[in-house]
This record gives structure tokens, C-alpha cells and sequence, in this order.
């Protein structure tokens, strides 16, 4: 594949900043979709379907940006080690599961094909979001 053909648009600031941007419309059209949460330092990626997402924010105190939370539940959830690029072995059925994780301090990036990526240096996960139809986000 032709790496210039690759289009990968990243929101100007980090998403502590930007945040107040991405609304539960931007990210509802994910519903029916899946998800993938990887985290390499830790050696674990999970993905399942998104039944539900929102965003939960909670106001702030003073000059630091709101509290903004990713939720999703999930269904059909599977689990899997996670050794350098690869999955290590066989898929583990977990079934349905809530992911409820922070954005504060996670650079946000549309990486084509409808997907949304978080990336934490905090926590060490990036998360992607898939729509469940390309041409739906």
C-alpha cells in the first residue's frame, strides 16, 4: 500500500483542550459499531460491539479543563493478551461489559474509514472506535 495514499487527520490540540469539541453526536453514530482498547505496557486488548456510548462530563474547578469520560456498554467482549504487535493466543469470551474510561490527557485522531483513536500516555491504552458502516461517521 501506498503510504501516501493513507489520510490521518488529528484534532489540532490535545483532547484535555479539545474536548469541549467532540460531542455525544460525534461519537453516537458508533453504536452498532466495536471497539478496541489496547494497552501494550500492561500486555492486554479488548474489543466487543458498542451497544451504547456516551461522554460524561464533569465541571471543573478553577483553570483546568472538565472531566470528560468515554462510556460504553458492550456486548460479545473478548479478551486477549498482547505482546508486541500481535495478539499472544486464543480470544477469552468475556460476554457483556461496561468500559468507562477518562479522556483527560488522551490525543484524539480520525485515522479513516470512520475511526475515532484515543491514545493515553497516562494510562498506556489506545482505544479505537470502528462504525459499524464506514461511510456512517
Amino acid at each position: 500500500m501506498d503510504k501516501s495514499s493513507l489520510s490521518v487527520e488529528v484534532f489540532p490540540m490535545v483532547l484535555d483542550e479539545s474536548v469541549d469539541r467532540l460531542t455525544d453526536e460525534d461519537i453516537r453514530c458508533f453504536v452498532g459499531g466495536r471497539i478496541e482498547v489496547q494497552n501494550r505496557a500492561e500486555g492486554y486488548i479488548y474489543k466487543g460491539q458498542i451497544k451504547d456510548i456516551a461522554l460524561h462530563r464533569e465541571p471543573s474547578q478553577g483553570n483546568t479543563p472538565d472531566n470528560v469520560s468515554l462510556r460504553a456498554e458492550l456486548g460479545n467482549v473478548q479478551k486477549n493478551g498482547f505482546e508486541g504487535l500481535l495478539p499472544t493466543g486464543e480470544w477469552e469470551e468475556i460476554g457483556d461489559d461496561l468500559y468507562d474510561t477518562t479522556l483527560v490527557n488522551c490525543t484524539a485522531s480520525s485515522i479513516g474509514n470512520g475511526r475515532i483513536c484515543f491514545v493515553s500516555q497516562i494510562t498506556n491504552e489506545m482505544i479505537v472506535l470502528f462504525p459499524e458502516r464506514r461511510d456512517e461517521c
